[in-house]
């Protein structure tokens, strides 16, 4: 009977420390994205924002995340532009919104460009699509595209927490999650092991 009551007590303190291990901080930097499901199916990301990425052997055609210190995060888009997204940590769990606000404020960027066109362009067909395109933007019409990853992505996470891995997982979504910086690491010490088994003993 102690020894089940002391195993219960470890078990408890060992449940305690993990938890408090998880901190805002411990998600900043960039994340490979391992496995992403929703609803028993791998979620189809195919976003058409331009990143440059080198990932290491293995996860050349995985996509990636950052964890921003600004509590801003962008997920990959479906068919889309990145999702830009708000994140923190509440009570141990991660929670993730739609960011609205930066939404709003990078489309009505993309169109500054096409406004100066029509500065000095006078084909009356540019100057219409700027006029559609930056009132669909005030209204937020075009955000209707952005609906099923909205709902995708948003929500409240648990967390597991590992070395370089993070498994974060809400009613519909889950993400395995590797470290991007230990996974170079890795590879690096990796390619490093081997030369030295290359290289004869005297």
């Amino acid at each position: 009977m102690r020894k089940c009551k002391l195993l219960l007590i470890l078990l408890s303190l060992c449940f305690l420390t993990t938890c408090e291990k998880v901190k805002q901080k411990d998600f900043y930097g960039d994340w490979i994205i391992d496995t992403a499901i929703y609803k028993g199916n791998l979620i189809p990301m195919a976003t058409k924002t331009i990143k440059v990425y080198f990932l290491p052997t293995g996860f050349q055609n995985k996509f990636t995340l950052k964890f921003n210190p600004d509590s801003t995060i962008d997920f990959p888009g479906i068919n889309t532009e990145d999702i830009p997204c708000k994140w923190k940590i509440d009570n141990g769990k991660l929670i993730i919104q739609f960011d609205t606000v930066r939404f709003r404020e990078n489309a009505l960027l993309q169109i500054d460009s096409l406004a100066k066109q029509t500065m000095f362009n006078h084909d009356s067909a540019l100057k219409r699509k700027y006029v559609f395109k930056h009132d669909s933007i005030l209204d937020i019409k075009n955000v209707n595209v952005l609906k099923v990853p909205i709902e995708i992505y948003s929500g409240i996470y648990t967390i597991q927490k590992t070395n370089d891995k993070l498994i974060i997982k809400s009613s519909t979504t889950t993400f395995q999650l590797i470290n991007l910086q230990r996974a170079l690491d890795k590879r690096i010490n990796d390619m490093f092991d081997v030369l030295k088994k290359g290289i004869p003993h005297n």
